[in-house]
This record gives C-alpha cells, structure tokens and sequence, in this order.
C-alpha cells in the first residue's frame, strides 16, 4: 500500500512543504519582532542607567579613572587635568604625576596588586596641561575581580 505521501504528485508535495515553510517564516518574523522590541526596551535601558551613571559621577569626586593592573589608563571618567580623555588612554597614570610622587603610585599599585590592600589614599601632585600643578586627594580602589569594571578604580579631589 501506497503513503499518502508517496501518492502525492511532485507539484502537489512541492505546494505543501512551501506552505509548511511560509508558516515556519512567519513564525520566526513574529519572533524576530518579538526580540527587536525587547533589544529597543534593553538599549533604552542602557542609555538610562548611563545618564544616570554620568550624573552619579559629576556629582561625587572631582575626578575619576580605571586603569589596568599595569598601570596604564584605561579610561577617564572624570578629568581634572585640562587633558583630553581621548589622548590619555593607555599612558602610565603615573607619568601625569611629579616625578618626586611616581614612587608612591607604584609603590600603592604593588599594595594593591599583592593583596595588602583593597583601598589605598593617597596624596599626589598632577601636571595640569597648562604645565600648573594641582594637589589631589586619591583613592585606589582594586576593582579588578570585579567583572563589570575589571580595573584599578581612581577617585580624586582638588585640594
């Protein structure tokens, strides 16, 4: 006995599988529909929770920086230098300091680093970019297990 299947001209199975496919496609455009209404929503999101961080930031420290473990400026948050952010990016923090205050970041990072300490305070001199030098209340935080940061987080003040 023959399946219904195999008793089915060519045309005619040929006719139900793209209908079986245009149901398929229609499924996975609701779908796509569904998830680009969802990906607008989490973007809005985003951008809520970034002004809100910015306005969190501007109205706390003076300034604010991650760097990496090594040193390096990975992004300035909030600056105080006159420098643009984009310029610092990957430069040593340490060489915006005096030369006589380099020590003590170094020596802080290697606190930090060897699991002395979480949180440091410390008092340096920075070299604005118009060549002036500003006193700065810091504190080194060690965020670096932290996975949304993954840095050594700077807070600082003018004095």
């Amino acid at each position: 006995m023959l399946s219904l299947e195999h008793a089915l001209l060519p045309e005619v199975r040929c006719r139900l599988d793209l209908a079986g496919a245009l149901e398929v496609m229609e499924t996975l455009s609701a779908g796509v529909t569904e998830l680009t209404g969802e990906v607008a929503h989490l973007e809005e999101a985003l951008r809520r929770n970034y002004r809100m961080f910015e306005a969190l930031v501007c109205s706390g420290a003076d300034g604010m920086a991650i760097t990496g473990p090594d040193r390096r400026i990975v992004r300035v948050i909030k600056g105080l230098m006159g420098i643009d952010h984009q310029f610092l990016a990957g430069a040593p923090i340490e060489s915006l300091a005096v030369p006589e205050d380099r020590a003590l970041i170094v020596n802080a990072y290697n606190r930090l680093l060897s699991g002395d300490a979480t949180r440091i305070a410390l008092r340096v001199r920075w070299i604005r970019a118009d060549d002036s030098i500003v006193s700065l209340d810091a504190r080194l935080t060690d965020m670096l297990d932290n996975r949304d940061v993954q840095g050594i987080v700077w807070t600082y003040s003018a004095l």
